[in-house]
């Protein structure tokens, strides 16, 4: 329960003397001598008993609706020697694929951006020149610009907040945090409710996970895990839906989980299940943006984003209600070797199953940041026409960033595979290719 605050203090000596008052109140009226047994119990027992009793039951509610108290949940289970070296947060890895069959295929995809809600209005808004509307800023040291999502009533979502849950004013008080559950909320409502309906027809498992930024506090992981589940998650039954929180600090490593997903998806026992990955990136933070163009000398201008991505294990769709062509298949991924270099933009992989790669999406503001040559490998493409940045509209907003850049790419496989590209170093990047899925069965299509 912890300590009283003096507010709490105020209205127990409050109560104590309204109940005093009606006690005297009570023998003058009628005309009674109370012995000092009946004061000690009249004007000390009673009132302690019921402030005492009235705290007490607050305590116990509050500690019912308190949110799960434990700690973050670990991340899935790395692969083994030879299928994948161990790596996660800010180190990119190579990796060696015996298991090249190995696959996640992509049943559905929900973004917001500052270009556009859906990946394929991201990719009108990048193949046009359109971009996005940029709010100028004043002040020196901080960006020209921030890419901002339009329509975003973070006023409305943080009285939505506040009345549901126990009050966090750190949350409260951070416009990167209120504004980045904003975002999540906008592409959750109608994602849950898409897994709902593909885990009522599938009966499978189903498990959630949330990308969150690596300098998030893990002091409030326990509060966001059971706001999400009580907002998001309270209409599955208990214990068929899992929650996981992850931090990750760039896009290479959400690319990393998500190939990581797909060696534990492809290898659980049984009929596998069905993952909800999320994120839900806002840089638009004072703290953020003071000295940004010292920080990213490249001209990166701060973004937001959110992004809710529907996976399952390869082979499991032909049983799932999805749309022919709304299913696009993730294969392994590819990254640069330690050190960059030369060494990595020989790595680049030129072809995709055999067949060239028929289109990249980056997740930068441009195909390589810090000014990285453009692969040989992938010679063949127009770095103009086939090789889009979703940051040139979505701005700079890992890692969620990523996840919208892979939204994108499975609404462009429609021609051939696509390389999904997150470059944030010079030298350094990862991909995820994408290829097109036929599927026979009909139902709603892919949202991207």
């Amino acid at each position: 329960m912890g300590i009283l605050k003096p507010k709490e203090v105020g209205s127990g000596l409050l109560a104590t003397a309204l109940l005093w008052s009606l006690m005297l109140g009570w023998w003058l009226a009628d005309g009674q001598n109370p012995t000092p047994a009946e004061l000690l119990v009249d004007l000390g027992v009673l009132p302690l008993i019921l402030i005492g009793g009235f705290f007490l039951l607050r305590g116990v509610v509050g500690q019912r609706l308190a949110p799960w108290p434990g700690p973050a949940p670990a991340l899935p289970p790395a692969g083994s020697a030879g299928l994948a070296q161990a790596a996660f947060v800010g180190v990119c890895r190579q990796v060696v694929v015996p298991e090249g069959d190995l696959a996640l295929n992509l049943l559905d995809a929900f973004v917001v951006a500052p270009g556009g809600r859906s990946g394929a209005a991201l990719l009108s808004a990048i193949a046009s020149g359109r971009g996005a509307r940029l709010r100028r800023l004043e002040g020196a040291g901080g960006p020209p610009g921030v890419a901002e999502v339009e329509g975003l009533d973070v006023e409305a979502f943080a009285e939505r907040l506040q009345s549901g849950v126990p009050a966090q004013e750190a949350w409260l008080a951070s416009d990167e945090l209120l504004r980045s559950l904003a975002l999540l909320d906008v592409v959750l409502g109608d994602a849950v409710a898409r897994l709902e309906g593909l885990a009522g027809a599938s009966r499978l498992p189903v498990r959630c996970v949330c990308l969150v930024p690596a300098h998030w506090e893990a002091a409030h992981y326990p509060w966001l895990h059971g706001w999400l589940q009580r907002t998001y998650l309270a209409g599955f039954a208990p214990g068929r839906c899992e929650l996981s929180l992850v931090p990750v600090a760039d896009g290479p490593a959400a690319l990393a989980y998500v190939d990581e997903l797909c060696l534990a998806l492809n290898r659980e026992p049984g009929a596998g299940r069905l993952v909800l990955l999320a994120s839900a990136v806002s840089a638009l933070d004072r703290r953020i943006l003071a000295g940004w163009a010292a920080r990213h000398p490249g001209g990166q201008r701060p973004g937001e984003c959110a992004a809710a991505l529907l996976l399952t294990r390869a082979g499991r769709v032909p049983q799932l209600p999805v749309a022919e062509g709304a299913v696009a298949q993730i294969g392994r991924l590819v990254v640069s070797p330690r050190g960059g270099g030369a060494e990595a933009d020989g790595q680049f992989p030129g072809r995709l199953g055999g067949v060239p790669p028929g289109g990249l999406v980056c997740d930068g503001a441009h195909l390589a940041a810090g000014g990285a040559a453009f692969p040989a490998t992938l010679a063949h493409l127009d770095p103009r026409h086939d090789c889009l940045a979703t940051g040139s509209v979505v701005g700079l907003a890992p890692p969620a960033g990523a996840l919208v850049a892979l939204a994108c790419a499975a609404s462009r496989v429609g021609a051939g595979p696509v390389l999904c590209l997150s470059i944030p170093h010079e030298h350094r990047w990862a991909a995820l290719p994408v290829r097109p899925l036929a599927v026979a069965s009909p139902a709603a299509p892919l949202r991207t």
